[in-house]
């Protein structure tokens, strides 16, 4: 940045509206300078005129368009090149260090590799610089998201402008935190609202479905699957979300549509993996076990070359905590919660703690509280690269007096 533009910056603090006049006339002279339409932004900002600083900070995000580095970064995110997006974007800052285009796309390169939190530093900046710059709000909402603070993300997709907000990414995420905090009926609301914007959104009418199955609406969740599958006939999430229903059971007609569907070379590997795992069920209800059992082969057989699994990594972990969580250890640490009313279901896979929980939370007094999100980001945010991470961080957490462990 010049010296006449830090000028005019330092300028905003004690004498506003002389700061927007000298930056107004920098944007005359300089129109394809981001900095100048930023430093009127803040200006005008500063002066209250909120719709004038919107237009100069948008302004501002497209002339930072127009540079090369910019625009090359952008097209190496969208092909998921997000190592040479970086470096372009470090270049960028390291010449314009207040450009709110570069520091957003550095955000989510930061998304790529899972740094959440330097990601959400990266949003909330882009929107010191740039308020106006609503998809970097989205973005923010989204890392907030997967970090499981709800909340925080419901609060940050509150602020958008209604326009930002009726567009399908947007809704998307309400719908999605409203489930996760609790509030059904409300995503269900938003989801019914997306379906009937766009009846093919697929994504929509499932979500819509096993919103509608969680308050205890199964006949409603298998309309909303039907209608899925009137706009794609193939698509193996609605199929296995209706196989997944315990009291739904497959007609003639379905079956037959599931094998045709099965049959079809378009159809794609995931959704030829949900179709078997739904034709399964479907035979398995009608006691054709052999021909049941070779679809859920055929299914996994699929997800074993998606995702092939390594157990050596796995039993490493058990390794290390067994040796770690002994009695004695246990014995000579205070850890947990006072309080009386938290309980804590641990157990093995397939050993019965979910269906524990279930019955549990099927008393009035009792609320299943969907901590296993909060456990997982708790567990990314243990440092990464020490020997603090997994079993050995556990130690020193357990060491330090329990009331200072969040």
């Amino acid at each position: 940045m010049s010296d006449d533009l830090a000028q005019i910056e330092r300028l905003i603090e004690t004498n506003p509206e002389a700061a927007a006049d000298k930056a107004g006339a920098a944007v005359a002279a300089s129109p394809a300078n981001p900095e100048t339409y930023r430093i009127l932004g803040a200006a005008l900002r500063r002066l209250g005129r909120a719709d004038e600083a919107a237009r100069a900070e948008l302004a501002s995000v497209k002339a930072s368009a127009a540079d090369p580095e910019v625009a090359q970064a952008g097209q190496a995110i969208l092909r998921g090149d997000f190592p040479s997006a970086e470096k372009l974007c470090r270049s960028v800052l390291r010449r314009r260090p207040n450009d709110a285009s570069a520091t957003r796309m550095l955000g989510e390169v930061a998304v790529s590799v899972g740094a959440l939190r330097d990601a959400e530093d990266l949003f909330r900046r882009t929107l010191e610089l740039a308020p106006a710059l609503e998809y970097a709000r989205l973005n923010l909402a989204e890392v907030l998201h997967q970090q499981s603070r709800y909340s925080e993300a419901l609060a940050e997709l509150d602020k958008l402008g209604s326009e930002f907000a009726g567009y399908p990414e947007a809704m998307t995420y309400r719908a999605s935190t409203l489930g996760m905090l609790g509030e059904y009926q409300n995503a269900i609301d938003v989801y019914r609202q997306m379906v009937a914007a766009e009846p093919s959104n697929l994504d929509a009418w499932t979500s819509l479905a096993f919103m509608l199955k969680t308050v205890g609406e199964p006949e409603q969740a298998i309309e909303a699957c039907r209608s899925a599958l009137k706009a794609a006939p193939a698509d193996g999430e609605s199929w296995w979300m209706l196989a997944d229903m315990k009291t739904f059971r497959f007609s003639d007609a379905d079956i037959a549509n599931l094998d045709a569907a099965l049959a079809d070379p378009n159809t794609s590997d995931d959704d030829r993996l949900r179709l078997h795992m739904a034709l399964g069920k479907a035979l398995e209800d009608r006691k054709d076990y052999d021909q049941s059992f070779g679809n859920y082969q055929a299914g996994k057989a699929i997800l074993a070359a998606q995702r092939p699994f390594d157990t050596r990594p796995m039993g490493e972990v058990v390794d290390r905590m067994e040796k770690l969580f002994t009695p004695e250890f246990l014995a000579t640490r205070n850890g947990g919660d006072p309080a009386p009313d938290p309980i804590f279901i641990v157990g093995l896979p397939r050993s019965g703690s979910t269906l524990l929980e279930q019955i549990l939370s099927s008393h009035p007094l009792i609320e299943g509280t969907a901590e296993l999100p909060n456990l997982h980001a708790l567990a990314g945010s243990l440092e990464p690269g020490s020997q603090f991470r997994g079993p050995g961080r556990i130690t020193l957490m357990c060491s330090r007096d329990s009331r200072r462990i969040n």
